[in-house]
């Protein structure tokens, strides 16, 4: 018994260490995230739904500006968990040269060359396929032109005019990375309006499975969710949505980094 309880001992200690570990890593992965402070100055109110699936995570959220140009997006990295954050921190640092080293603005060209950039880091030899999904917006402060590019992820626009409703521009059906037949992106150029609320998100909140036959979400449940948002603050939105999915979720486990930004252009 003497030598089960030291086993148990040691094993309990590795664990605690290893949990310190990945808790530090995460306070490293949270400095790199910007806050909602920083997005409302630069592009106007917010809410960010960030809930990793274990205690770092894969999906991750970007904001960059360069010279007259806002750049924002919602990227979901390939896993979860430590190897998730690691691919993160290749593709976070693969946006922000492309923006910063090349000088790219339009958003088609920035996922082009993020996917060079992740090939030359980790998939040259084509053992490691990983990437990241993304959908990105590029947005001119001075014309205030958006333009958007989205790999496996689209992008929302609530719109309230004669009528209420959500506008969805569909991605390229494309992941950003090691793939192959790869295509070039194609960019969107958005008209928008005074008011209008864009959405992007990871596929977590709408792959998690829960309610009452245990069933996925699905993204059109999450479209109709989102709909149900009319007229609510973006804080009030943020709240309702981490309502719907713990209650959604019960006591069933999360299956996936969960990201949703809602971000309201004051134009």
């Amino acid at each position: 018994m003497g030598i089960l309880k030291k086993e148990k001992e040691v094993i309990q200690r590795e664990k605690s260490e290893l949990v310190d570990s990945i808790n530090y890593a995460k306070r490293i992965q949270t400095a790199l995230l910007p806050s909602s402070s920083i997005i409302k100055e630069r592009i106007g109110e917010n809410f960010i739904l960030y809930i990793p699936k274990d205690i770092v995570s894969g999906d991750f959220y970007w904001v960059e500006t360069a010279g007259d140009w806002i750049f924002f997006a919602a990227c979901d990295c390939t896993g979860h968990g430590v190897p998730g954050a690691l691919i993160n921190i290749v593709c976070n640092n693969a946006l922000n040269r492309a923006i910063k080293e090349y000088g790219i603005t339009d958003p088609a060209k920035i996922l082009d060359k993020v996917a060079e950039l992740i090939v030359e880091s980790i998939g040259l030899d084509g053992e490691v396929r990983d990437g990241m999904d993304a959908s990105i917006c590029s947005f001119n402060k001075v014309t205030r032109e958006l333009f958007w590019a989205g790999a496996n992820i689209p992008l929302w626009i609530a719109r309230t005019g004669a009528i209420y409703e959500l506008l969805e521009f569909k991605p390229d059906k494309q992941a950003i990375g090691l793939t192959e037949n790869r295509l070039p992106f194609t960019t969107q150029k958005i008209e928008i309006q005074k008011d209008d609320i864009l959405y992007m998100a990871s596929d977590g909140f709408a792959d998690q499975f829960g309610g009452e036959y245990g069933k996925k979400l699905t993204r059109k449940k999450f479209k109709e969710i989102l709909m149900m948002q009319r007229g609510k603050s973006l804080q009030e939105q943020q709240v309702n949505l981490l309502k719907f999915h713990n209650e959604y979720k019960g006591k069933g486990d999360q299956i996936d980094d969960i990201l949703v930004m809602g971000i309201r252009i004051e134009k």
